[in-house]
């Protein structure tokens, strides 16, 4: 982020208000470089704001300038010429005065391109560094610079001397050159394919080009242009309406001077505090529990300013009435004028009190987020119903009057329905789990409320004595739902609905090899080592799978397979990965990977743990919720009895609870039939 200085100057300026400024491109930027495509968008823009009545202004992005009063020996002559000003004084001052752009050069020069080809009586000039040229000394193409070229974009030859090469052939000789011309045969087409654009049209659109588009002009008083320039593009962190605001907030300009030092100390304030709230949004866990992963701007505070301007805090639309939409408009900075307005209304009687007072209020959205950061309920439950998509932070922030008792109500009233569809613990949720995404909002909860209970126990306990012991990492939770298939957190049977369907010659002797240790049937054990040693009599694995039947690993079956304690939360990625391995494998696979490994399992005889074999040479990190974790070690089950299936009482368990800890939520199930029914 560049380092602030007070003294840069931030304002709207309108296209015509610059006919009459000089631009110089400083060598340390790129050449012109626009394509047809970004041309047609920017005429396309103008022509939808011509068609909507051209209300308000039409904000282009900022023109980042640094004042530069060098000579400028090639505009003199001309400025001498200029009968609009009075005195040689004036137009010397002109002729060296002229503005070096650090960033807005595509924009100005496209822009001074369709004034040129709406034959605008003046315009401004540009001059690139790297194509000044020289054609007092020599009428040769080499020599012409970028400001004469411009000069004449609209010929169809280049005048040099007594010689007349045509356009065409002058572009060919360097890149920018090339792209100006482009730029202009672009535009020139685009008006040929609307051919209802008649003299009129085009002298309407000049009208609203000169003085309805506006630059945002930032004038910058850095000493190093080119440091500043390497932050807006190369580093790729541009002006965003936050920080066109910041400017408002730390211009010294905008204030009275007699409260110079007052303000000075405020602006020294505020740009810490600045500094501190953008540090603590840059930080996923504290930004994402309140916010999704679909932000695009580089600065996060832009979104508290996003909200203030969406709730009105300052009442402008009273204050402007019908000229609000006209004086706010709609497109991309729109926030930045809705705060370059609030200050510009107050002009030169801006106080210190009335900055601080000003900020203050922007401080209070952060602070609100922070407070529900910090507090072990608000945490959790703001965060579930936000990662949920049922509101967003501006709408809980509405509900929010800094009464917790009361907002915590409203919160819990909110969870209740967003568990309608699933609050059944016995419900059945189709054949073959068609209709098992209902049930992701109640086993979210349930390992958001776990987590809630287990940091009360600890904040109990005289050992700990932590205000969260541990917190939902909403922002792995998130990352982790994305981060491959973009489908986010899927629920996946735990028993595997395809039944013993195991088709992989190796995942069948994996999944055999995991029961050795469970079964106490000699006769049965024989069978299943016939096989995992590739015996020449064995039987097939789908009878031997039948035969060990529920006396020795009791596995649910059937339609209890599709019920609420048959299912758990895996992101997208180790679902699809995993979805139809038997329970014993898919174990294995999902607590390996919270280790960080991609397990890929094998069967050796003599090796590994009763000859399962895990290579986890592949990295694979994952973020395993707390209660799916617990569900594959099985720890709702006080003397699990087997590792080799999910049983009817691992099943009981484990929806027990879920019960036991969503009850207040309103979750039910049929007591009076605890027992699990099989097809």
């Amino acid at each position: 982020m560049e380092n602030y200085n007070m003294q840069n100057k931030i304002e709207l300026k309108s296209i015509g208000e610059l006919l009459s400024a000089n631009f110089y491109i400083p060598s340390y930027q790129r050449g012109y470089r626009w394509d047809k495509q970004q041309v047609k968008d920017l005429l396309d823009d103008l022509l939808e704001f011509i068609q909507k009545g051209a209300i308000g202004i039409y904000c282009i992005q900022p023109l980042v300038v640094k004042k530069d009063y060098e000579a400028n020996p090639c505009l003199i002559e001309e400025i001498h010429n200029d009968e609009d000003l009075a005195s040689i004084d004036a137009k010397l001052s002109r002729a060296k005065l002229r503005w070096d752009v650090i960033d807005g050069q595509q924009r100005l020069t496209t822009i001074f391109i369709l004034l040129a080809y709406l034959h605008s009586d003046k315009t401004y000039s540009i001059e690139y560094e790297t194509r000044k040229g020289n054609m007092t000394s020599n009428n040769s193409l080499d020599h012409i610079g970028s400001r004469d070229f411009l000069k004449q974009i609209t010929n169809t030859v280049i005048s040099l001397g007594d010689k007349e090469i045509p356009m065409e052939e002058a572009a060919e000789r360097n890149i920018d050159f090339y792209h100006m011309y482009i730029a202009h045969d672009t535009i020139q087409k685009w008006f040929g394919m609307h051919t209802e654009f008649d003299n009129k049209f085009k002298a309407k659109m000049l009208e609203v080009l000169k003085d309805k588009v506006k630059f945002i002009w930032y004038e910058s008083q850095e000493d190093d242009a080119i440091k500043v320039f390497t932050r807006l593009n190369i580093g790729k962190i541009a002006l965003t309406d936050a920080e066109l605001i910041k400017a408002l907030f730390l211009n010294n300009s905008n204030f009275k001077s007699e409260y110079e030092a007052q303000i000075k100390l405020e602006q020294i304030e505020i740009a810490a505090e600045w500094d501190k709230i953008e540090y603590a949004l840059q930080k996923d866990e504290f930004w994402l529990f309140f916010h999704d992963l679909n932000y695009g701007k580089p600065t996060r505070i832009d979104y508290i300013f996003d909200l203030i301007r969406e709730d009105d805090l300052f009442k402008l639309r009273n204050e402007l009435g019908d000229q609000y939409d006209e004086t706010i408009g709609n497109d991309g900075h729109v926030t930045f004028r809705y705060f370059y307005e609030l200050f510009h209304r107050k002009g030169k009687a801006i106080s210190s009190g009335w900055l601080h007072k000003t900020w203050l209020s922007v401080k209070e959205y952060y602070q609100v987020f922070e407070e529900w950061y910090d507090d072990l309920e608000l945490y959790h439950y703001v965060g579930y119903l936000i990662a949920l998509g049922r509101v967003t932070a501006s709408q809980l922030k509405k509900h929010y009057k800094g009464d917790k008792n009361q907002f915590l109500e409203y919160l819990i009233e909110e969870i209740k329905d967003s568990i309608t569809e699933c609050k059944e613990l016995d419900r059945n949720y189709g054949e073959n789990g068609e209709d098992k995404t209902q049930c992701r909002p109640l086993l979210l909860l349930f390992n958001i409320q776990t987590v809630i209970d287990q940091n009360k126990e600890m904040v109990n306990d005289d050992k700990y004595g932590l205000g969260a012991f541990y917190k939902f990492p909403f922002h792995l939770f998130k990352k982790e739902g994305h981060k491959k298939t973009k489908k986010g957190w899927e629920v996946e049977h735990i028993a595997s609905n395809s039944g013993d369907e195991v088709t992989s010659p190796e995942n069948q002797k994996v999944w055999l090899a995991s029961t050795t240790e469970y079964i106490r049937n000699a006769n049965k054990l024989k069978d299943i080592n016939d096989f995992l040693d590739d015996a020449n009599e064995h039987k097939p694995f789908s009878t031997i799978v039948q035969e060990l039947g529920d006396m020795e690993i009791n596995p649910i079956k059937g339609i209890d397979k599709q019920k609420i304690w048959n299912y758990a939360l895996l992101d997208s990625g180790t679902n699809e990965e995993y979805q139809n391995d038997p329970f014993p494998i898919k174990r294995i696979c999902v607590l390996t990977k919270e280790q960080g490994h991609k397990a890929v399992l094998s069967y050796e005889k003599g090796k590994g743990d009763h000859g399962i074999v895990i290579d986890k040479s592949t990295k694979a990190i994952a973020f395993v919720p707390p209660c799916t974790k617990n569900v594959f070690v099985k720890a709702y089950t006080d003397m699990p009895k087997s590792l080799a299936a999910w049983s009817k009482d691992d099943a009981i368990a484990y929806r027990n609870a879920i019960y036991n800890t969503l009850k207040d939520f309103g979750v039910t199930y049929n007591k009076d039939n605890e027992k699990i029914e099989n097809d």
